[in-house]
Order: structure tokens, then sequence, then C-alpha cells
């Protein structure tokens, strides 16, 4: 817990001293310093807080804009790779534990 409130205040302090923001309304810009915890990779565990919760990683809403449309088998690698990520969800759980 005091990791994440570490990194939350740092992320805070980088989102409110960008230009227009203001380091006194910090409570307006913790959803998008939550997100961006949430997103991040672990470097020890090769994964990220939102995929060990989800068994996904994020997409963020410009991601699925600009990408192109898949192909069927593009769509059949992408499920093999969901469903062997979702075996081994519960060993990254206990690792992150």
């Amino acid at each position: 817990m005091e990791r994440l409130n570490h990194e939350l205040v740092q992320c805070l302090q980088r989102i409110s001293a960008e230009d227009h923001h203001q380091l006194n309304n910090w409570d307006e810009y913790l959803p998008q310093a939550l997100l961006a915890f949430h997103m991040h990779k672990n470097q020890r565990m090769e994964c990220s807080p939102f995929y060990l919760q989800y068994s996904v990683e994020p997409v963020l809403p410009h991601a699925s804009i600009v990408s192109s449309s898949t192909t069927a088998l593009e769509r059949e690698i992408a499920k093999e790779d969901r469903h062997t990520r979702i075996q081994y969800l519960d060993k990254y759980r206990t690792e992150a534990a």
C-alpha cells in the first residue's frame, strides 16, 4: 500500500506540473494517476496490475480507433494468447502477493 501511495504522489506531482494544471487541484487528477499506475508494467512481474486483476492488457480508446481491422488468423492467435495467459493467471497473482 505504501508503494501505491508513493507512486500516486509522484504521478500527481508530474500531472500537476503540466501546463494549465494546479497543484492544489490534485484530486481532479486522481483518476488519471490511478489509470497510469494500473497500466504500468511491473518489471519484476512483467505485467501490469490491470492485467493481474482482469487477465487482459488495457486498451486505450485511441488504440482501438487507430488500429486496423483484424484478420481471422489474428483473432485466433489473440484468442489462444488470452487462453494461455488465463491459465497462468493464478501463478501471476500468487507471485504478486
